[in-house]
């Protein structure tokens, strides 16, 4: 079968939506409960307006495609059974497949309805054959799966996974996947349309679930805006600009300093410099190794190159004094990219942190200081670590935190009290408070050298241009993502960290890529 595309293409919020929630399964679950019970809606409203909604998709999607609806038991089938019913009524040739014995109380009274329209399910076996015209609407599980798959279930997934379908269309989230953290309970469809009905959920959004979900949809089945404004996590989206005055000049669009770099890694330093040069802050200071100074100046001549005392190729905790008059005229900071691991390079670090009072953003090697300098800081914190970095965070491991990337993400927000870009395919930045953004936008071609001191001087260029910094880093992240997009976009099927900081200035300030709608379904990504 054909695999879903495993890049990531812009997301897509139609402008006049509102901020686009993002709940975990108990959340998701609360909501409906909610929305049941304090609201009146009857769950089978719930049910009808999803299936429309799959309706309208499949037949815009796919007009006039014989449609194989494959149901489990639970409340998932049922939103799959109505389906079948609908496209029965608009004269599509459909079948239903079930897998298990008991359907529950809303999938019978569904599949009752289904039946008076003269259609019956037929148990699945593994034996049924269907040609590559079929579509196939997965609706085995939702998001209620707790436990790992038995063996009728794995049979049923790898069937479909090996079918010649024209598509996989998954309602609301693809059997097998666990809906809060997208891990597989043993095995999952891969889908090449996931729609998310109501909200998305956190595990369509993580990592391990970027082969299985295909391109993501997300259906209004009727919850009301005061219900999703109050969830903690959001898609993220880029913030406006800060205005720009008619008679601005360089000093009155802010300051930024970025303290990077030693003898062996310039490089990232002159990455980061040039991200905020091109993030729209009036002035931008390198504060680099002295015998680093002269290419630096070179590389980014807009920027102020001051050259800083070395020991061995590096800068230690005595630079602080040359750097204070300096400091004091900066509206943001951003220190790491390319400083070495030496003991001296985690003293600077530390001494920064209590000597300067305003927002800093923390990558790569000032990293390892967070844990001793930050607690009782007033100024805003943002930290950029990668899993590695976060693991020795938290003192655990990449292939936990990975695991469980928008928890890892929350405690080391909270743990720390700042706020927190967990880098990855799924960008996660969460605040101490625990309010969180997940980000969709970048493409696979981002995982190259430099790449995240791009982001992290981006990001301390907004902060220095005036920015919140929760608003900061989310706008750094959006726009980090869509650059690379626009690099594909360009023919491009490789790039380097400076392609990335070339396409900065047409991205910022637009809003979040739109799509049209299809049916009552947008597009996501």
């Amino acid at each position: 079968m054909p695999k879903p595309r495993s890049s990531q293409p812009e997301v897509a919020v139609a402008a006049e939506r509102p901020a686009t929630g993002v709940a975990t399964v108990e959340q998701i679950q609360v909501l409906e409960k909610r929305l049941i019970e304090e609201w009146g809606y009857p769950a089978v409203v719930l049910m009808e307006r999803a299936a429309l909604a799959v309706t309208h998709f499949l037949d815009r999607q796919y007009p006039g495609a014989p449609v194989v609806v494959m149901c489990g038991t639970g409340n998932n089938a049922a939103d799959g059974i109505a389906t079948a019913r609908m496209l029965l009524d608009r004269g599509r040739t459909v079948r239903v497949l079930t897998v298990g014995s008991s359907l529950g109380e809303l999938a019978s009274k569904q599949m009752a309805w289904l039946n008076r329209r003269g259609l019956q399910a037929k148990g699945f076996s593994g034996s049924e054959s269907f040609g590559q015209d079929w579509v196939l609407v997965d609706a085995v599980f939702g998001i209620g799966l707790n436990r790992p798959l038995k063996s009728d279930a794995l049979l049923a997934i790898d069937w479909v996974n090996r079918g010649p379908w024209r598509a996989i269309v998954a309602i609301d989230v693809p059997s097998g996947l666990q809906g809060t953290t997208g891990e597989p309970m043993g095995a999952a469809v891969q889908a090449h349309h996931t729609i998310a009905l109501g909200c998305l959920k956190t595990g369509l959004l993580a990592d391990p679930a970027l082969r299985r979900v295909g391109r993501l949809w997300l259906a209004d089945i009727g919850f009301p805006a005061s219900m999703i404004e109050p969830l903690p996590g959001r898609l993220n989206r880029p913030h406006p600009m800060p205005p720009v005055s008619p008679d601005a000049h360089k000093g009155s669009l802010g300051t930024t300093m970025i303290i990077a770099g030693s003898a062996t890694m310039s490089g990232a330093a002159i990455l980061a410099t040039r991200a905020a040069c091109r993030s729209g802050v009036g002035l931008v200071y390198l504060a680099i190794a002295a015998s680093q100074r002269e290419m630096a100046a070179m590389a980014v001549p807009e920027a102020i190159v001051l050259p800083l005392p070395e020991r061995e190729g590096t800068i230690g905790p005595e630079t602080v004094a040359v750097l204070l008059p300096h400091l004091q005229r900066v509206r943001a900071l951003a220190i790491g990219p390319g400083l070495g691991h030496s003991p001296r390079v985690r003293e600077l670090v530390e001494k920064l942190l209590v000597t300067y009072d305003g927002p800093v953003v923390l990558d790569a090697d000032a990293l390892p200081r967070a844990k001793e300098a930050l607690p009782g800081r007033m100024a805003p914190v943002i930290m950029t670590p990668h899993a590695g970095e976060l693991a020795r965070m938290l003192d655990s491991t990449s292939e936990k935190v990975q695991a469980e990337r928008l928890g890892a993400g929350l405690e080391a927000a909270r743990r720390h009290r700042a706020i927190t870009v967990f880098k990855g395919a799924r960008t996660v930045i969460a605040r101490p408070d625990g309010s969180f953004a997940i980000n969709a936008t970048g493409l696979p071609m981002l995982a190259t050298a430099g790449s995240g001191d791009v982001l992290t001087g981006l990001i301390a260029g907004l902060l220095g241009r005036g920015m919140e910094a929760f608003e900061a880093a989310c706008t750094g992240v959006y726009v980090h993502g869509r650059a690379a997009e626009a690099a594909a976009d360009s023919g491009m099927v490789s790039l380097v960290a400076g392609d990335v900081v070339d396409r900065i200035p047409h991205l910022l300030g637009q809003p979040a890529a739109i799509r049209q709608p299809v049916g009552d379904v947008q597009l996501i990504h």
